[in-house]
């Protein structure tokens, strides 16, 4: 059984190597890559994204347990 999401978020930039940089970094905090990454436009140019997910709650919550 898969462990259940307790944290999402989207990591973005304007360039590929600045996301790859920022996803490299979530991977080593336990982050994990859902879905494809995407373009989106913007005023001022086009930002790519990565939504990330994360099996591990926030922080107060592993403090309770």
């Amino acid at each position: 059984m898969a462990d259940e999401i307790k944290r999402y978020k989207t990591v973005r930039h304007s360039n590929h190597k600045d996301l790859d940089e920022t996803v490299t970094k979530s991977l080593q905090s336990g982050w994990q890559p859902f879905g494809s990454p995407y373009i989106v436009d913007d005023p001022q140019g086009q930002i790519i994204c990565q939504a990330m997910t994360s099996t591990i709650g926030p922080l107060g919550a592993l403090q309770a347990k």
